[in-house]
């Protein structure tokens, strides 16, 4: 959008013809001056060196005749880089005039490799307009207020009268009828007349689409909206023109012009919006943005924890720095599982199970006896009421249900050693099948 558009509505002329030759001067010259119009000034004039000059000046001012029907109409349209999954590069267009009005231009710019569009089939690759008023509701022009694309391929048109009645001046341009009133046009009831000051007529067009995910526009239509809002400001508003009539020649040199001041309304277009597409490399780019982002926290903390804290970075440090020697956890490893076996044998003896005839043939240790081994363990919970007879049983329920993994019904020998070295780095089960597979073929 660019540039303005000016309708006259009001004139102040002044005519004015001159002439430094004193042939053209004189009683008749006056006589052609005062009769030319009512309030005509004659003057003349002589020079340090003795040359006579005359000039005659008038003024006049009128109204141009039915300025608000005069017809303001305009066509636009929109140029968009399309940021769509498989059209990268692309940019979409739209325009208010037919299809067939743009399509030539577009394939000669294509043709000539300054641009590469898009073209949209279907109701999404058209446009309708919408007329919104000073205060954004829908306003008609030229008897509607939204234009599809069929309607508006002869221009969106409609009467000075209506744009401006949309752009918040109620009655529109005052017509000669109401500026008679008063004998002198300039002369005004109150606050000066509209068509007298002039108007600036401001069309701001705002395009949107549908949206993919947010809907942008709530219209019954699938193509891109232009909602053009029409705002109209009574202020003083003109322009000026020189037009020279008569210019000087063998016969004569007396020049004539004519310096005319109007006051008018001046439209004017600026333009804007908003397009929203899928673009799932800008979501992958979010995506891992944010997790880097999210990670920088941490990374900051732990860069603190074992580089910033004196001492304690420096036990940090060392405790994550822990080096990992397969043979000494062999080590660690046999001696807690025979630690372990042997507080089981010593267990079972202490609950006076070396009164069966055989451990291996009862299996191990049942619910009752985790039981009573726990309630010794928590006697001084018990006494100070911190547990209670039921915390002991579901204590029990939860244990004894994670070391019975065979589902005997006791806990065995193999399982008790295995729950108490499953926190090793090596387990039991990879530090026999270490030995398993490293012994010779033969044994």
């Amino acid at each position: 959008a660019g540039g303005t558009l000016y309708y006259p509505t009001f004139a102040q002329d002044v005519h004015v013809w001159e002439s430094p030759s004193a042939s053209d001067c004189g009683a008749d010259a006056r006589a052609k001056c005062e009769a030319s119009a009512p309030g005509a000034v004659y003057a003349e004039q002589q020079s340090d060196a003795g040359f006579w000059t005359c000039s005659c000046r008038w003024k006049d001012e009128f109204l141009f005749p039915a300025a608000e029907q005069a017809s303001l109409a305009f066509v636009h349209g929109y140029e968009v880089p399309m940021d769509r999954s498989g059209w990268w590069g692309k940019k979409q267009v739209g325009h208010s005039l037919r299809p067939s009005a743009i399509e030539e231009n577009l394939k000669r710019a294509t043709t000539e490799g300054t641009r590469t569009y898009s073209k949209i089939e279907g109701e999404q690759g058209q446009m309708m307009t919408i007329i919104l008023d000073k205060g954004g509701q829908p306003c008609e022009v030229g008897g509607r207020s939204t234009w599809t694309g069929a309607e508006s391929r002869g221009g969106i048109k409609g009467p000075l009268h209506d744009w401006l009645r949309c752009g918040g001046l109620a009655d529109g341009l005052d017509t000669l009828a109401e500026i008679s009133q008063s004998n002198d046009p300039t002369a005004s009831l109150g606050s000066p007349h509209a068509r007298i000051t002039g108007v600036q007529l401001q069309l701001s067009l705002y395009y949107v689409n549908k949206g993919v995910i947010d809907t942008l526009h709530d219209e019954q239509f699938q193509g891109v909206v232009c909602y053009a809002r029409v705002t109209a400001l009574p202020v003083w508003t003109s322009r000026t023109f020189t037009s020279v009539t008569q210019l000087p020649n063998l016969g004569s040199q007396q020049t004539s012009y004519r310096y005319r001041h109007t006051f008018g309304v001046s439209a004017s277009v600026q333009a804007t919006g908003k397009f929203v597409y899928w673009h799932p490399e800008r979501l992958l780019n979010a995506v891992i943005n944010s997790i880097v982002i999210l990670t920088l926290p941490a990374h900051l903390i732990r860069f603190l924890a074992l580089y910033g804290l004196g001492l304690l970075s420096q036990i940090y440090l060392n405790a994550l720095r822990t080096p990992l020697n397969i043979y000494r956890e062999f080590q660690g490893v046999s001696a807690r599982m025979i630690s372990a076996g042997t507080s089981y044998r010593s267990l079972m003896k202490t609950l006076n199970l070396q009164t069966r005839k055989s451990q291996r043939a009862t299996g191990g240790m049942n619910k009752n006896e985790l039981l009573h081994c726990l309630r010794e363990h928590f006697t001084e919970d018990l006494e100070k009421d911190v547990l209670c007879h039921e915390d002991i049983v579901k204590m029990v329920e939860v244990i004894f249900s994670q070391l019975d993994e065979d589902g005997s019904g006791v806990i065995g020998f193999e399982e008790f050693v295995y729950a108490a070295t499953n926190n090793d780095t090596i387990a039991i089960k990879q530090f026999v099948q270490f030995f398993k597979e490293s012994r010779p073929k033969n044994c």
